[in-house]
């Protein structure tokens, strides 16, 4: 599903970490772990990731490189929202902390997969209207 796409995936506890890089690697992730922050930006200015699933605040300098990856915050709900530990500028998507290791493949593949063009509504441009 995920065809070799590189994920980081950034998570404290060993448990949790192991669980969702083998579940990950199943649907065909290429799955860098880390446990920590400095493990992380090690990771991110090595390789090029699709995807950073995260429970752990990054430095917004970590995602200055281009094409951006995708940032998947797993975090307490409205943490994004009502503290500073995740930035919403950089955070595409927050997964609540007691999440299933399925949920959050189907997360992944909910932010990267694309759709086809034939699926996209041909909307006609709006005209300009003389004032």
């Amino acid at each position: 599903m995920l065809h070799g796409m590189r994920v980081l995936l950034v998570e404290a506890s060993n448990e949790v970490r192991q669980l969702a890089e083998r579940v990950l690697s199943r649907v065909g992730a290429a799955v860098d772990a880390a446990s920590s922050v400095a493990e992380a930006m090690t990771h991110l200015g090595n390789n090029d990731h699709v995807v950073v699933v995260t429970s752990r605040p990054l430095p917004p300098e970590a995602f200055l490189r281009e094409p951006r990856p995708v940032v998947i915050a797993i975090a307490r709900e409205g943490a994004v929202l009502h503290n500073t530990d995740f930035d919403p500028v950089t955070t595409s998507m927050v997964v609540p902390e007691d999440y299933d290791a399925s949920a959050l493949v189907g997360v992944v593949l909910a932010c990267v997969t694309e759709l086809s063009q034939s699926m996209v509504p041909v909307v006609p441009p709006i005209e300009r209207m003389a004032c």
